[in-house]
């Protein structure tokens, strides 16, 4: 997650208007997933939109432009 925020700070830097949507609650078993801390901090970027849990993945798929996959 963290090269990928790098990557969405450069792109807003260069003045590129992208969107970064975070899908899916916490997993507290995943030592490498975000914390409620860093969660809450992604949350209070406006370019950052956390959706939490998603039913309708396809549907969210079938909106965006590119799609990063987190383990």
């Amino acid at each position: 997650m963290h090269e990928l925020l790098t990557a969405c700070w450069r792109l807003w830097a260069d003045g590129h208007a992208v969107e970064l949507l975070v899908a899916g609650d916490l997993d507290a078993g995943n030592r490498s997933a975000l914390g409620p801390g860093e969660l809450q901090a992604l949350a209070s970027e406006q370019r950052v939109r956390c959706l939490g849990h998603v039913e309708d993945m396809r549907a969210l798929y079938a909106s965006v432009d590119v799609v990063v996959h987190g383990v």
